[in-house]
């Protein structure tokens, strides 16, 4: 069984980062969490308020999340997005993370569940 995954991220010198995530075959995603700062402690290199997360899938360039990682706290952990149904993995997927500010930083957490 895989874990419940995180992914932590730091912004570029035009607030962007990009992290990628391997090809879960078999699972399906139940919810993506995001949580401001160095390795997701809310007190270092926040992001900037309202950075934004996508997750696309590789092979269409679609955001699985549809649109429902815009406007994330840069200072609090914000709530789990729960897609419904919970999406299958549809093949490896990149993490993106915009307007995040220079040099911030940020954890992502993916929940899969096997099916």
């Amino acid at each position: 069984m895989i874990p419940n995954e995180y992914y932590d991220w730091t912004s570029n010198e035009s607030g962007a980062a990009t992290v990628a995530i391997p090809f879960f075959k078999g699972y399906v995603i139940k919810a993506v969490r995001s949580v401001p700062g160095e390795c997701g402690d809310l007190a270092t290199d926040l992001p900037t308020n309202l950075y934004s997360i996508t997750l696309i899938n590789d092979l269409t360039g679609a955001d699985i999340l549809v649109s429902q990682g815009a406007n994330r706290s840069g200072s609090v952990a914000d709530d789990a997005l729960y897609p419904n149904p919970s999406i299958p993995v549809p093949c490896t997927m990149t993490l993106t993370i915009a307007s995040a500010g220079v040099a911030k930083q940020g954890r992502v957490y993916i929940d899969f569940q096997d099916t």
